[in-house]
């Protein structure tokens, strides 16, 4: 028997600074700000006529991360897989329809630089601390961040 309910599959890139921060990135379909990411999709086939392949999680969350920071990554300094268990439903903040979410969830160290989004992101930086005085920020986030482990916070600001 299928679940009812819509399954989506999201690919997310926290990106954090040395100071503790992460990047926000408001996205005016949802009317909220909301950590880089985006659905899994398809790319096309490798031949003309041949059907589009399924878009490796990998790809979304670097495509998500450069969406935001706004320049390419050099390839020893993509977004990396962490392991991390992410309630799976969730209510949509945009329609309020409940949905399925796999999330996979990457991280990266920021590069040095600023963001400079691309057309249609705007980035912020915000404490990871002290989300819930700020408004409005998806209800997706926490759960996420809650799930990374305190290893891995170290590892991201260079501890």
């Amino acid at each position: 028997m299928s679940d009812p309910i819509e399954s989506v599959e999201l690919a997310v890139t926290v990106i954090a600074n040395e100071n503790g921060e992460v990047l926000f990135d408001y996205n005016s379909s949802w009317g909220v700000f909301s950590l880089p990411m985006t659905k899994i999709g398809t790319i096309p086939g490798p031949t003309p006529k041949s059907e589009p392949l399924p878009e490796t999680a990998e790809a979304a969350a670097l495509r998500a991360a450069v969406e935001v920071l706004g320049h390419p990554l050099p390839k020893g300094h993509r977004p990396k897989h962490v392991e991390v268990h992410v309630p799976p439903y969730q209510q949509s903040g945009r329609d309020g329809s409940w949905k399925r979410y796999s999330v996979q969830v990457f991280v990266l160290r920021a590069p040095a630089g600023k963001a400079c989004p691309l057309d249609g992101h705007s980035a912020v930086w915000l404490p990871r601390n002290g989300l819930a005085d700020l408004a409005p920020i998806s209800p997706t986030v926490n759960p996420i961040l809650d799930a990374i482990t305190p290893a891995v916070w170290a590892g991201l600001m260079g501890g």
